[in-house]
């Protein structure tokens, strides 16, 4: 199933289950599996429905790891999507008992999408968490960037310390997407 083809479904059969201002738009998807699509392994911050794991998983050659302690209905438990590539752990991405810490490793190559909780304290949990394990291969990828809470603060100062290159790759003036390579 393509975007249109899964949102369709969903909405004509499940819409009262599923908020779908929640959702990536198309453009934005589309965007970032270009961005992904050469890494084995993505790391999501930020479940919601499940729409962005899928959708990913469907691009890169391995595993989507997404975490969100939200219990809300995802789509594949309305759906029949093959989720062989997708891993849901009801935890906190930065949690540090069962997080993201607990799958990640040092020196594959990854991608990360953060889209969790927008507040400025857990975006920065989310990358202090993640910044031991990142090389100049690896990508980052912020969701929300130009205005949804914290992003956008915890981005201008991470760009201020130098150590990071800063891509702009839509600059939905609500949303914005970025991606983050350690220099």
């Amino acid at each position: 199933m393509n975007y249109a083809e899964i949102r369709e479904a969903l909405t004509k059969d499940h819409s009262s289950k599923f908020k779908f201002e929640r959702w990536i738009i198309e453009e934005e998807a589309n965007i970032i599996c270009n961005e992904i699509k050469d890494y084995p392994t993505l790391y999501e911050s930020g479940t919601a429905n499940g729409f962005s794991s899928y959708y990913f998983s469907r691009v890169i050659s391995g595993l989507v790891h997404t975490f969100d302690p939200v219990n809300r209905p995802k789509i594949w438990d309305f759906l029949e999507l093959d989720r062989s590539r997708i891993k849901y752990y009801d935890t906190p991405f930065g949690a540090s008992a069962n997080g993201v810490m607990t799958v990640l490793k040092k020196n594959d190559l990854k991608a990360f999408f953060i889209d969790g909780d927008h507040a400025y304290e857990n975006v920065s949990r989310d990358w202090i968490v993640i910044r031991p394990f990142l090389t100049s291969k690896d990508i980052v990828i912020f969701h929300d960037a130009l205005g949804v809470g914290g992003v956008k603060k915890f981005l201008g100062e991470l760009e201020n310390t130098g150590t990071v290159e800063i891509r702009l790759l839509s600059d939905n003036p609500r949303r914005g997407i970025v991606t983050v390579k350690l220099k």
